[in-house]
């Protein structure tokens, strides 16, 4: 399963894991999307570790470029296609 989270600063990412902890849900990862994406797909696609989880991510990398796509893609394209792109 993949989810969304979206918030005002990547600080927070830290409070959404203890929340989702309080709420009884402890083992779901969470990923720093912005970074995490970037490191990702560097290679020929998503490691292992990435196919589930939340992408924790904040607004304003939203409208941010990717800073290892060569073809000027959003960071938004980047969080469509690995929540399944068309399918999406």
């Amino acid at each position: 399963r993949k989810h969304l989270w979206f918030s005002t600063s990547t600080d927070l990412r830290l409070d959404a894991e203890r929340d989702l902890s309080d709420l009884g849900a402890p083992g779901i990862s969470v990923h720093d999307g912005c970074q995490q994406l970037d490191k990702e797909t560097r290679g020929l696609g998503l490691g292992s570790s990435f196919t589930e989880g939340i992408v924790f991510s904040t607004y304003s990398s939203l409208v941010s470029a990717s800073r290892v796509a060569k073809g000027g893609v959003s960071r938004l394209q980047q969080i469509i296609d690995w929540c399944g792109g068309d399918k999406f």
